[in-house]
């Protein structure tokens, strides 16, 4: 069940983004840890150092938008201090990141909920149609 969500959702990125799958461990093109695409080293550095760091990523060089995933049971959620080095990584190649952190069931996602980075996407397993938003952080003003 959980591969073929995970399939659904790389298909669904991959269209949306117009990008290509670049590394991965979980997918119908590859049983094991490794990088899809060949010319791996002859993208930017931050995209190839930040591929290998996630479970999964997609790169859109037209959009210069790097999409990564992280499973939330192995690696853990994308958390405020990840999502800043990620950012800073990829701050001086002016490109975008969309990060999400994937968990097999909602009751997973409930016990780490509160570790997720404002600004990421989670994306549950077995509600595979629907992405929670975590929007930038919301400020709250005194009246």
């Amino acid at each position: 069940m959980l591969d073929e969500s995970l399939s659904m959702l790389y298909r669904k990125f991959i269209e949306e983004y117009r990008g290509i799958a670049i590394y991965g461990d979980r997918s119908e093109d590859s049983g094991s840890t490794k990088a899809f695409y060949d010319g791996l080293a002859e993208l930017p550095r931050a995209v190839s150092y930040l591929a290998g760091c996630s479970d999964a990523a997609f790169y859109s060089s037209s959009r210069k938008l790097l999409c990564l995933f992280m499973y939330a049971e192995g690696s853990g959620p994308i958390t405020e201090k990840e999502k800043i080095k990620i950012e800073e990584s990829l701050h001086p190649s002016g490109l975008a990141s969309v990060l999400v952190s994937v968990f097999s069931s909602r009751a997973d996602f409930s016990q780490v909920a509160d570790q997720i980075a404002w600004g990421t996407k989670v994306w549950i397993a077995n509600e595979p149609h629907h992405m929670i938003h975590y929007d930038d952080k919301p400020v709250i003003q005194a009246r």
